[in-house]
């Protein structure tokens, strides 16, 4: 009996720590399961987006992210965290704030499995939040509200990453 895991494991699991590494992501060792055996709940926890847990815990976004879903989940990377104003994440991190931060998380969130080839051109999504997501296809490739889609297709036991150049934030 092998223990290597299945082509399809190893290039998910792959693909994860590059886009973790090179998006300046990973803190911590990713689970040896890798993110398609997981559900969102524990990749957003396990060391993948850092912040992006961070804010999800205290959202009390568990129970979503780590539902059957499917969902689609189109995560800010570390560097859009960091390229907010200063203090608004900590603010939003604020226990008074939790229903504000739940909703902000929430419109990163679009009900069903939608991998990048499924994306751009189409209807608007609608997001958990109650907001519409427009993707885009231009020359710099997809874009969600504007923020570029920096890596895709992370698979999950109950859905798709994207990773995000943008917090998307909600208007004014």
């Amino acid at each position: 009996m092998s223990t290597t895991p299945a082509p399809r494991a190893t290039l998910a699991l792959a693909l994860a720590v590059t886009l973790a590494v090179n998006s300046g992501l990973a803190t911590a060792a990713p689970s040896p399961a890798g993110p398609e055996d997981e559900g969102m709940d524990l990749a957003v926890t396990a060391g993948y987006m850092p912040t992006f847990g961070k804010a999800a815990a205290a959202a009390g976004l568990g129970d979503i992210l780590g539902g059957a879903g499917p969902l689609t989940l189109f995560a800010p990377t570390e560097a859009a965290f960091a390229r907010l104003a200063p203090g608004v994440l900590d603010e939003l991190l604020r226990p008074e704030n939790r229903a504000r931060l739940r909703a902000l998380l929430l419109n990163h969130l679009v009900a069903g499995s939608r991998p990048a080839a499924s994306l751009g051109g189409g209807a608007p999504l609608q997001a958990l939040g109650g907001g519409t997501l427009e993707v885009t296809s231009g020359a710099n490739g997809l874009a969600v509200n504007g923020a570029g889609i920096t890596g895709a297709d992370v698979g999950t036991r109950n859905g798709v990453i994207h990773f995000i150049d943008q917090v998307l934030l909600p208007p004014g």
